[in-house]
């Protein structure tokens, strides 16, 4: 048997729908709100597949709801008949919504759309659906999920019949109430109770609450006779908008060529753009013959509309008038800075400046000279003032002081040594290295007495070895400053001391020792404490000779996580692969190395395997 829900269609005009029998069609048809129906569907492997399509409405809107996400992760709906509604993952699909207690999805079927398929799939829908059936799974009518229905099966009896409008018309102005519309436009009645019209009760409605809200609202309708045979009618009710929006503002507009603006500027600044239901709207402009003469004198036409949510449309033509009133303005600054090492000419700096105008062209400008107390004093050190004067072609002038400075922008110059090399035992006084400098300007006499020292990392370490910086700084009475860096390199000129502080490591040709190996014995010989180290291997002869009989140098620092630093030498002298400790190796290691006074000696046999 095929499962129908009892649906109307929709269609906007005043019709008498009569109620069909469930048993005209199926026994599926749902006598309640749920077009599910648990008896419909096979469940294999997490997926729930629909055994016969169910009947529905053209051209209406219904909504799926299914378990939420925590309960059924990964649900995918499938729902189609004359085309895909639903197909896919729910969350990736647009129409759909999950949230913390339910996913839904919405969907408007064709205008002949009337069977359709719904199927599932997710993870743990086996247990769910040997569990609990088909509870919190629901097909409706409408656009937002209700509470759950169990599918009802419906009685065999014959309904009563309720006419009246498939789809009413109303606009957001008139705030009709919904018993208002129903008890004009809506009658029941029954082959035996005769007109139930009065008995009719809103068991879903949509609409109330949204009187004023532009849009489509489901309502069903339902009347019993007194056989308790019962029978439900759905209708849509559509609040619309027919007031057309206001636009306020002048029909025409003068416009300055010198700083054109926009269409968009212009209607945002002189006019107001309302509507009763949708408040302030935006306006968009249909004929533009300003835009693209914007810097051309002359008179243009902008034709303009708004439009409402309702397609409800006002438009209005404005004149825009582009006129030139601006004298030509000068694009820089008139503080102009000349250097001594670039001389100009007061033509130079004329020429040099930019000028614009409203509409007239640079090129098509006049400038000229007037008074000048600059020429003369080019190389000069101060502030002087020229006159000029720029006219555009329509007679608009304008006046303009350039005050030129001249400025000296030539720094001193040092002379001497810029690397030194000293031992660590001789410190090299200010005045040595100061005595090895000259500075010179060519704007003032000036000596080494006038430069400072600035930066110095030298002084501080002078018995340290390494390369430290000396800044020497000098000012010309123009304020131009020069620096000079001296690098001055620290050597260690006294021979090596060699001292015996050292282990004797003894390895084998089958094992390895590594930088850890001898961060343990550091540890276990209390040279250090226990402490994670970063460890850099200095010199490491042993590496390359692991499997080499023969004794090589090792060299590592060790920075430990509380900052200090310690560097540690030692001896890994690699012996033939042999099951004991050679005697004599060992006594001749001890006594090797016994002899320095200072030798802290460790021989070591590394057992550990590569």
């Amino acid at each position: 048997m095929k499962k129908i829900a009892m649906l109307c269609i929709v269609l906007f005009s005043v019709i008498s729908i009569e109620q069909v029998h469930a048993t005209v069609y199926s026994d599926r048809l749902p006598g309640g709100k749920n077009y599910l129906d648990v008896e419909n569907y096979t469940n294999f492997r997490d997926e729930l597949n629909q055994i016969d399509p169910i009947y529905v409405l053209p051209d209406t809107d219904y909504v799926i709801s299914v378990p939420s996400e925590e309960y059924m992760p990964n649900m995918e709906i499938y729902i189609s008949g004359e085309v895909a509604y639903v197909n896919g993952l729910a969350r990736d699909l647009s129409n759909c919504v999950l949230e913390t207690d339910r996913t839904y999805c919405t969907f408007h079927t064709t205008s002949t759309e009337t069977f359709i398929t719904v199927d599932f799939v997710a993870y743990y829908m086996d247990y769910h659906f040997q569990t609990y059936g088909l509870d919190d799974f629901q097909l409706e009518e409408g656009t937002y999920p209700t509470s759950y229905d169990e599918y009802i099966i419906p009685p065999e009896d014959t309904e009563p019949v309720i006419s009246g409008d498939s789809a009413y018309i109303t606009s957001y102005s008139t705030n009709e109430s919904l018993n208002t519309i129903v008890s004009t436009h809506f009658t029941a009645s029954d082959d035996i109770d005769g007109d139930l019209t009065d008995s009719i009760v809103v068991v879903y409605d949509e609409y109330t609450g949204n009187e004023q809200t532009i849009g489509s609202y489901a309502v069903t309708l339902e009347v019993s006779d007194t056989s308790n045979n019962t029978t439900q009618y759905h209708f849509s009710i559509l609040v619309k908008d027919t007031i057309v929006p206001v636009i306020t503002g002048p029909s025409n507009v003068s416009i300055n060529v010198d700083n054109p603006p926009t269409v968009d500027q212009i209607l945002q600044d002189n006019f107001t753009f309302s509507d009763g239901y949708d408040g302030i709207l935006t306006p968009t402009v249909v004929t533009d013959n300003y835009t693209a003469n914007k810097l051309i004198l002359g008179t243009y036409q902008v034709i303009f509309e708004i439009m409402d949510s309702s397609h409800n449309v006002t438009s209005q033509t404005l004149n825009l008038s582009v006129e030139d009133v601006t004298a030509p303005m000068l694009n820089q600054s008139s503080n102009i800075t000349v250097f001594i090492s670039n001389p100009l000419t007061s033509e130079q700096i004329i020429n040099g400046l930019t000028w614009s105008d409203n509409y007239d062209n640079e090129s098509s400008l006049t400038v000229t000279e007037g008074t000048n107390t600059y020429t003369g004093n080019e190389m000069i050190p101060g502030t002087y003032s020229i006159d000029v004067v720029a006219s555009d072609q329509s007679g608009n002038t304008v006046s303009e002081t350039l005050q030129v400075t001249v400025l000296d922008d030539i720094n001193p110059t040092f002379t001497g040594p810029t690397e030194l090399t000293v031992s660590y035992t001789k410190q090299l006084l200010h005045s040595d290295i100061l005595s090895q400098l000259t500075v010179t300007d060519t704007g003032s006499t000036m000596t080494i007495n006038d430069a400072s020292i600035v930066n110095d990392t030298y002084s501080a370490n002078f018995n340290t070895v390494g390369t430290y910086i000396m800044t020497l700084k000098a000012s010309d009475i123009s304020g131009n400053v020069a620096t000079h860096d001296i690098a001055i390199t620290v050597i260690d000129d006294i021979p090596p001391v060699i001292y015996a502080d050292e282990f004797l490591v003894t390895v084998t040709t089958d094992t390895i020792f590594d930088k850890n190996d001898m961060l343990l014995l550091m540890i276990q010989n209390d040279e250090i404490t226990e402490q994670s180290y970063d460890i850099d291997e200095v010199i490491n002869e042993y590496k390359g000779n692991e499997t080499v009989p023969g004794s090589y140098r090792y060299i590592a620092v060790l920075k430990g996580e509380d900052g200090q630093s310690y560097q540690k030498e030692i001896m890994i002298n690699v012996v033939s692969n042999q099951p004991l400790i050679d005697a004599d190796l060992i006594w001749r290691n001890i006594i090797l190395y016994g002899l320095s006074s200072t030798l802290v000696m460790i021989t070591l046999w590394v057992t550990k395997k590569q």
